[in-house]
This record gives structure tokens, sequence and C-alpha cells, in this order.
């Protein structure tokens, strides 16, 4: 389904592309200090998380899962949250 097919709400919460969470791992490291690090709310059920791998490995970022929850709906997904600590 093309972006333009969503509708609002599903286009704040949904980033079929991943175009802004791959700009938002690229530029976080401007906005942190040295050791600083991001909070990255993802699912590994509903998301490609070797592209999410892929953006932090390149913006050279260690992720580390830090946090999960299955939901307790019929199709259960689970939400992680990652965190992306400098490797430096």
């Amino acid at each position: 389904m093309a972006d333009e097919n969503f509708s609002d709400l599903e286009k704040s919460v949904y980033d079929t592309q991943y175009e802004s969470t791959e700009k938002f791992i690229k530029e976080a490291r401007t906005h942190l200090e040295e050791s600083g690090r991001i909070l990255i709310g993802f699912s590994t059920t509903l998301g490609k998380f070797d592209l999410l791998k892929k953006f932090t490995d390149e913006a050279g970022f260690d992720l580390s899962l830090i946090y999960e929850v299955e939901s307790k709906e019929v199709h259960p997904v689970k939400f992680e949250i990652y965190e992306a600590k400098s490797k430096l």
C-alpha cells in the first residue's frame, strides 16, 4: 500500500519506508553529548529489525534491548524499547 493511501493517524504512527527512523538515528549524534543515548520504540513483530540494526550500526551505535512487552490481543504484537549508545 502506498503512503498516500494511509490516514493522517496511520502516517503519524507508521514509517513505512523507514525514512524518518533512518533520519532520526543518523542525526541523533548531533543532539547528544559524547556518552548520550537514544531510545527507540520498535516492534520486531511488525517491523524490520534488520533495518533498525543497519541504521544504528552505520551511525556508530550499539543497539540493545532494554524492555519489551507483548500485547494481549488476538494477534499478539511485541513492543520493545531499544537503547542505542555511542560505540566510542
